[in-house]
């Protein structure tokens, strides 16, 4: 076969038609980014009310709000292999249930201490939800990915407002 043929071939594919459920699964596992960029909001929002509450100095708030992208490094480096273990779709879905624990232990935290266990899960969790990205590649026809896979970007930046 000559190029030109090659060429003409592959241009003359139609398009696969995107499914109702793809569309759903690239919405929905975005879907958890909305609740990073909630969890961002509310915390700068907030953070003078924590520090008055729990008397914290500020260097104890520097890193309550810093440390959360340290432990997201934590979660990205064993996201691919937990992925590889349990499947994509169930290490998004643990990283959905960690980031709804770790939002539940902030906001009932006691403590300093507990305040910081709950940014511990959340963050892992925020490592995790890397997944999502590689996922909606995998179930979305090829013509459509570059679209679908920007999807938690928008998430992330509506939980944020």
């Amino acid at each position: 076969m000559t190029d030109e043929k090659a060429v003409a071939t592959t241009l003359d594919h139609k398009k696969p038609k995107l499914s109702w459920y793809a569309f759903g699964c690239a919405f929905l596992s975005s879907a958890m980014f909305s609740l990073l960029g909630y969890d961002a909001g509310v915390m700068s929002g907030a953070v003078m009310f924590i520090q008055q509450n729990f008397n914290l100095s500020d260097v104890q708030v520097e890193i309550m709000m810093g440390i959360m992208n340290l432990y997201s490094i934590i979660g990205a480096a064993t996201a691919g292999r937990t992925s590889d273990l349990i499947g994509r779709r169930y290490t998004i879905l643990m990283a959905s249930i960690m980031l709804f624990v770790g939002a539940l232990i902030m906001g009932l935290a006691p403590d300093y201490a507990v305040l910081m266990l709950g940014r511990f899960i959340a963050g892992v969790a925020i490592g995790f939800a890397v997944n999502a990205s590689v996922y909606i590649s995998e179930i979305v026809p090829a013509t459509s990915r570059g679209f679908f896979c920007t999807f938690p970007r928008p998430s992330s930046t509506s939980g944020f407002c």
